[in-house]
C-alpha cells in the first residue's frame, strides 16, 4: 500500500476508534494532518484558477493582444502545474509522517493502549467491589446491584474498543500469537500475559482425554458472555495486558523455555558437549 493509502487507514481509524486516535496525536500528527489538509484544499483550488485560452483572432489588429493572452495563459498554466506539482509533494510528505504513527511506531501506540487498558482494569475492579460477590445478571438484581452491573456493559464496550485498536496495530501479529483451534479473542497471547497458567491446552487442544458421548465440555476457563467475561478478567488470576513488540517476544521466548526444559525435568547432559538438550 502506498503512503497515501496508509495515510488514509490510519485517518479512517482515527475516526472509528477514540483510544487509537488519542495514542497517534502527538504533535508532530497534528501538524501533518493539519499541512495536509491545506496543502489538498490550495491544490483543489487550482482547477477554479485555470485561465481559458483567448480566442483565436480574426483580423490583424487582434493579433499583439492574442498573443500577448496566449503568453500569459501559458505562462500561468506552467505556473499552477508547478504549483501543483510543489502541493502534491507536500501532500505526500505529510502522508509519510501520518502513516508512520502505525508502520514505524507501533510500540508508542501499543503503550498507550496498555495505560488505557490498565486504567479500565481498574475501573472495572472497583465495578467488581461493589458487586460484592456478583457473577450474572441474576445475582446482581438478587443483590440490588443492577446500576454497578450496568456500569459492566459500558466498560466491556470500552474494552473492546482498546482491543480493536490493539488488533489493528499487531495486523499478523495478532493472529500469530492466537489459539491453533478456538476462535475466541482472549485465547491469545497478547491478550492475557500468563495465559499459559489459567488455560494451560489454550494454544492446543488437549487430547489426553476422549468422550464417547456427547461433545467435549468447552475449555476455556472464562464466561462466553462478554460482560461476565470482563468481571471475570477482573476477578480471576488472569493478567490482561497489551504488550508491546519487544515484550512479546521475551513472553514467546519464554514459552519456548518452558517447551524446550519442563518444569521438573533435567536436562540430559551429554559428555564432550556444552550444550544441552
Amino acid at each position: 500500500m502506498s503512503s497515501a493509502g496508509d495515510a488514509l487507514v490510519v485517518l479512517r481509524f482515527a475516526a472509528q476508534n477514540s483510544y487509537y486516535a488519542k495514542a497517534v496525536q502527538t504533535p508532530e500528527h497534528l501538524a501533518a494532518i493539519e499541512l495536509r489538509d491545506e496543502a489538498i484544499a490550495r491544490r483543489d483550488q487550482l482547477r477554479s484558477t485555470a485561465t481559458p485560452p483567448p480566442p483565436v483572432p480574426t483580423t490583424v489588429k487582434q493579433l499583439d493582444a492574442f498573443v500577448k493572452a496566449n503568453t500569459e495563459a501559458a505562462d500561468a498554466q506552467r505556473n499552477r502545474e508547478q504549483l501543483h506539482t510543489t502541493l502534491s509533494a507536500v501532500i505526500a510528505s505529510c502522508e509519510q509522517t501520518i502513516a508512520a504513527a502505525t508502520h514505524v511506531f507501533p510500540d508508542r501506540i501499543l503503550a498507550s493502549l496498555a495505560n488505557d487498558l490498565t486504567q479500565l482494569m481498574n475501573d472495572v475492579d472497583a465495578v467488581a467491589t461493589e458487586l460484592a460477590g456478583a457473577t450474572t445478571p441474576e445475582e446482581a438484581i438478587a443483590a440490588n446491584k443492577a446500576k454497578p452491573w450496568n456500569k459492566l456493559s459500558v466498560l466491556r464496550g470500552n474494552y473492546d474498543t482498546i482491543r480493536a485498536a490493539q488488533q489493528h496495530i499487531l495486523g499478523h501479529s495478532w493472529y500469530d500469537n492466537q489459539s491453533h483451534y478456538l476462535d475466541d479473542p482472549l485465547a491469545n497471547l497478547v491478550a492475557i500475559r500468563n495465559i499459559d497458567d489459567v488455560f494451560p491446552h489454550w494454544r492446543d487442544a488437549d487430547t489426553s482425554r476422549t468422550y464417547i458421548h456427547g461433545a467435549a465440555p468447552d475449555p476455556r476457563p472464562w464466561p462466553v458472555d462478554p460482560v461476565q467475561q470482563l468481571l471475570w478478567l477482573a476477578t480471576s488470576d488472569a493478567q490482561p495486558w497489551i504488550p508491546t513488540s519487544a515484550q512479546l517476544d521475551q513472553a514467546n521466548e519464554q514459552r519456548r523455555d518452558r517447551t524446550r526444559h519442563p518444569a521438573g525435568i533435567e536436562p540430559t547432559v551429554y559428555p564432550g558437549f556444552i550444550g544441552t538438550t
